[in-house]
């Protein structure tokens, strides 16, 4: 394990950490709007774990995949075209996911990945029309 994957697991202990102790501390309030504040800084805690847990995930996954890289056979233009669809269809979901979503870092998290789908679309599009012409 690297000093970046040492880093992240750390944050993840601590995020699980003020997970727990922010729940206590919600049991303990006896005024509603109090323990509501609380429980959603436990809940955003919770997300914030997973979404450190799946970067930890998605960095280990990211490196095997740049060992391992080699030329394809196929059609660029072709599969692009298809891609370009799954994109599209990507956002919409996000779209949807966002205004499902009834946690408030959940949905932030949700609408980043969202804009990161967009701007695969635009990046997909720009390819597009540098090798169609």
């Amino acid at each position: 394990m690297d000093e970046l994957e040492g880093m992240i697991r750390s944050v993840i202990m601590d995020e699980e950490s003020e997970a727990a102790a922010y729940y206590r501390l919600a049991s303990l309030a006896e005024a509603e709007d109090v323990k509501r504040t609380l429980l959603s800084i436990a809940e955003d805690s919770v997300v914030h774990a997973e979404v450190m847990r799946g970067i930890l995930a998605a960095l280990r996954r990211i490196r095997g995949m740049r060992r391992e890289f080699k030329p394809a056979e196929g059609s660029l233009l072709e599969e692009l075209k298809a891609h370009l669809s799954i994109e599209i269809l990507a956002g919409a979901m996000y779209d949807d996911l966002k205004r499902r979503a009834d946690v408030g870092s959940m949905r932030a998290v949700i609408e980043a990945i969202e804009r990161e789908e967009k701007k695969h679309e635009r990046l997909v599009r720009n390819i597009l029309e540098r090798i169609s012409a």
